[in-house]
């Protein structure tokens, strides 16, 4: 019977980390796309004058 109460508490917290994770790994993501793209501009920029 004990499993049954961490089964209860698992999903919650797991759920809680999933989120966060995926939120962060966006955010992440974001940025290094952001950066990517102006790496991508500037680089444009110089082989275009």
């Amino acid at each position: 019977m004990k499993n049954n109460s961490i089964v209860k508490v698992l999903p919650g917290s797991i759920l809680k980390n999933v989120t966060r994770t995926c939120l962060l790994s966006t955010s992440f993501i974001q940025q290094q796309y952001a950066f990517f793209a102006h790496l991508g501009v500037s680089q444009w920029e110089v082989e275009k004058h």
